[in-house]
């Protein structure tokens, strides 16, 4: 699967703009160790997803928005979570993706 990092400056009147993005694409070593799809379900994984060296002054009543998602399609090539490289491989498979957070998994 993959993982899309958006770091936006939100307007007051809530226009997002796009200052940073970073995308990881997880591969498929757990199969390769021997781990079921279901063990994989449940495996809980430190990603270090990189936005660039970023500066920025955000303007009184602007906001921070850190967006998470699975896709950037057409930016980046569609992952069908089955380990096939090449976007027409054929094969779908649904991932089911959490994020983590809290004092067990802390984020910086």
């Amino acid at each position: 699967t993959d993982v899309i990092v958006r770091l936006c400056d939100v307007y007051p009147d809530g226009k997002s703009i796009l200052i940073s993005e970073g995308c990881y694409r997880l591969g498929v070593l757990g199969y390769q160790k021997g781990k079921t799809r279901e063990e994989l379900n449940h495996l809980i994984r430190e990603l270090n997803i990189d936005l660039w060296a970023t500066s920025m002054v955000f303007a009184k009543g602007h906001a921070i928005r850190l967006s998470v998602s699975s896709s950037n399609f057409p930016r980046y090539e569609r992952n069908m979570n089955v380990g096939l490289v090449g976007g027409n491989a054929g094969k779908i498979q649904i991932a089911e993706n959490k994020v983590y957070m809290g004092e067990k998994h802390p984020s910086s």
